[in-house]
């Protein structure tokens, strides 16, 4: 080999050296914030995972007391169902006596 072809291929050696690094310094200044980037949003998705969990948690336990709630509405208003129909039941008595005693006021007067 020529002392010409030792020297061209020397600097070829060198632009395809310089060229190289300057591709990796590239992709290494591209490749830094696609990395802050991707640690930042998997750090977000983790938040919002986290989140999520603990309002389903609270919504779970809102839910429990809701349907305690419900259930204990649900045996008041039988009670109260059933007093009713007690109370009913007196005051039918009720008229049916008074209604007795009015036929045997009336009775007594018309004799």
């Amino acid at each position: 080999m020529s002392q010409k072809s030792q020297v061209c291929s020397g600097v070829g050696d060198k632009t395809l050296m310089y060229s190289s690094n300057y591709n990796t310094a590239n992709a290494s200044t591209t490749l830094f914030p696609l990395q802050h980037q991707c640690l930042y949003l998997e750090e977000h998705i983790k938040e919002a995972g986290e989140h999520g969990e603990t309002a389903l948690k609270d919504a779970k336990a809102k839910l429990v007391k809701l349907e305690e709630a419900l259930q204990k509405s649900k045996e008041d208003m039988a009670h109260l169902v059933k007093e009713y129909q007690e109370l009913m039941n007196i005051k039918l008595a009720l008229d049916v006596e008074i209604l007795t005693y009015r036929k045997l006021m009336e009775g007594e007067e018309s004799r």
